[in-house]
């Protein structure tokens, strides 16, 4: 065969693989384009999944924070003086009992002291399990109109906002649980319908413990821990409402009144606090208890008195005799020197030297309402309530953690939807129960499909 025979077919088999390769050039291009489509959607999807991460996380911190708070608040220690007030049953109690001040006097030898007069721990209400159901933590002073509205908003917004909040989360998180459960093993149709239909509600409760009960053995431990915390999501979440409500209220503010010799109510707000208390004053023409204000000419006469005796011990008493003056007249004592008690005391303004101990106070002291109210919360409730709070969000982190899909759930909305779920739920009973279903009553086909096991299950090619 000659040269000129050949030379048309090596210019087509030529042509032919130029043709090839410019062909080849953008198969190459597209599934580079593919591949790199590919990692950014892989890429947003991590991105998304460290985003809500952090947002599950959010709440966990946010709730320790706000118990924290909680569990300092009744270690707050006030300087200064008592803190009265009215307990549940009306009477008088100190919330605070801490006082700090100091009774300066010039000592001949040391210059100028300082005395710690009177350290008592406080009484609180907090702790006091009668109490549960008592606003122990109120604020305010409002007229009845405003704190009724804000207890009604409370329970509105507050109340109902966090129960349907709850309700969308938890729809949220199982529907991605249950859907990667599905690429496993069948799902019940009864807990898809729950899920779907009736996320947190009575039903729902009681099939998905059902479930938790009769499949213990066989379902695997991460799906069965998942169940267990389903279960206590949707109890929590039917009591929300009435916890909130329970654990906040609206009462009238009372006021502690003391009942004076002159038949008058002074309140304890009004009470002088006494700079120094002289226990044995009836020794020099004095009440028993005698209450030094601080200034005046009583107070001079005692720190006159100090100053010539020295400080004296824990009990301010000295085993010498002393010389009190007071009003122009000395008052010449045997030992031992007068005793300054070491509580402190209180007087009202027309018997400015009856000194009145807190013991006394509170003895017969008595509360009355106010024309204002004053809006709060039940200690303890709240507490218990942020402790069961917090638990429960760490338990459902962990459940997204362990059972939420890793790519983000892109197979959830392939069974749940208000219709997705219908036309799944409605091929799998028309599959086991034929044709007629369609003139089957529901309490029929719920008959039939009782002892049927079957379930949803997500192929290979669902999952793409």
């Amino acid at each position: 065969m000659d040269s000129s025979s050949e030379s048309p077919k090596l210019i087509a088999t030529a042509k032919f693989a130029d043709h090839s390769t410019a062909n080849a050039a953008p198969c190459v291009q597209r599934r580079a384009l593919e591949e790199g489509k590919r990692m950014v959607v892989a890429v947003r999807r991590r991105w998304k999944r460290t985003l809500f991460d952090l947002l599950a996380i959010a709440p966990l911190f946010a709730l320790a924070i706000l118990l924290a708070l909680l569990l300092g608040l009744p270690k707050i220690r006030y300087r200064g003086f008592e803190t009265f007030g009215c307990d549940p049953s009306g009477d008088p109690i100190v919330f605070q009992h801490i006082y700090d001040g100091r009774f300066w006097t010039k000592y001949r030898k040391t210059g100028w002291a300082e005395w710690n007069i009177s350290v008592r721990e406080h009484k609180s209400l907090f702790w006091d399990v009668r109490n549960t159901l008592v606003i122990t933590l109120a604020f305010g002073a409002m007229p009845f109109s405003l704190a009724k509205l804000i207890d009604v908003a409370w329970d509105l917004i507050v109340g109902r906002g966090c129960q349907i909040a709850s309700i969308y989360f938890i729809y949220y998180l199982y529907t991605g649980v249950f859907a990667e459960s599905m690429r496993h093993r069948p799902s019940p149709l009864d807990i898809t319908l729950s899920v779907q239909y009736s996320t947190a509600s009575p039903s729902a409760f009681l099939t998905h413990l059902r479930h938790l009960r009769t499949g213990s053995s066989s379902m695997p431990r991460r799906k069965y821990f998942a169940m267990l915390v389903l279960v206590a999501a949707i109890a929590y979440v039917l009591l929300l409402p009435t916890w909130l409500s329970a654990m906040t209220g609206y009462q009238a503010q009372t006021k502690p009144l003391l009942p004076t010799d002159d038949n008058t109510l002074v309140p304890f707000e009004n009470l002088r606090t006494c700079a120094e208390t002289i226990i044995d004053g009836s020794r020099v023409n004095l009440p028993e208890t005698t209450c030094v204000p601080g200034g005046g000419e009583l107070y001079d006469a005692v720190v006159a008195y100090l100053e010539l005796y020295g400080m004296p011990g824990e009990r301010f008493t000295l085993d010498n005799s002393s010389i009190f003056s007071y009003r122009g007249e000395d008052y010449r004592l045997d030992p031992p020197t007068l005793t300054f008690g070491s509580s402190v005391a209180y007087s009202y303004e027309s018997s400015p030297h009856k000194g009145l101990t807190v013991d006394t106070l509170l003895t017969w002291g008595v509360c009355q309402p106010t024309k204002n109210y004053q809006w709060g919360f039940s200690f303890l409730l709240l507490f218990i309530f942020l402790i069961v709070t917090l638990l429960l969000a760490t338990m459902l982190f962990l459940v997204w953690l362990m059972c939420y899909p890793k790519d983000g759930g892109v197979a959830i909305h392939q069974v749940f939807g208000d219709l997705a779920t219908a036309v799944r739920v409605g091929d799998i009973v028309r599959s086991e129960l034929g044709d007629n279903v369609a003139t089957m009553v529901d309490k029929a086909m719920t008959k039939a499909m009782a002892g049927s096991f079957a379930g949803i299950t997500l192929a290979a090619k669902d999952n793409a």
